[in-house]
């Protein structure tokens, strides 16, 4: 269940006057919030620490460097595959061109939540429409 959704039940249980609940769900949605942190290193996968509520965006959009150059520097630090976290997303950098091949040919049905860039989202010169 999505921390989102746990928040939303929290709500509607508080507003019952069910504290009990609510003293007992708190402690349970952060829990399994800081859980999710940590999705890429319970997995052995290398990858920047990422931040509470914000994972690892907080470095991506600094407005000093570009989020490309972010990537980079992180794929220098970390190697060719590593897991950043985009709030609660968790993402898979994969930067060898090979590997990525094979993925997207080969072995698309086990990847099949891939995401549009964030700069292609955008009308404009960039845009994939």
């Amino acid at each position: 269940m999505r921390f989102v959704n746990r928040l939303t039940l929290l709500k509607v249980r508080c507003s019952n006057n069910a504290n009990f609940e609510c003293q007992n769900e708190l402690p349970k949605s952060f829990s399994y919030y800081y859980w999710q942190l940590d999705y890429w290193k319970r997995r052995g996968i290398p990858g920047p620490t990422p931040t509470t509520f914000f994972g690892n965006m907080n470095s991506l959009n600094t407005g000093t460097n570009p989020a490309g150059f972010v990537i980079r520097k992180w794929t220098r630090e970390y190697g060719k595959i590593y897991g950043i976290q985009e709030g609660l997303r968790r993402t898979l950098v994969v930067s060898d061109v090979n590997m990525a091949h094979e993925l997207f040919s080969t072995k698309f049905d086990c990847f099949h939540g891939r995401k549009v860039s964030f700069f292609f989202q955008f009308e404009g010169i960039v845009s994939i429409k």
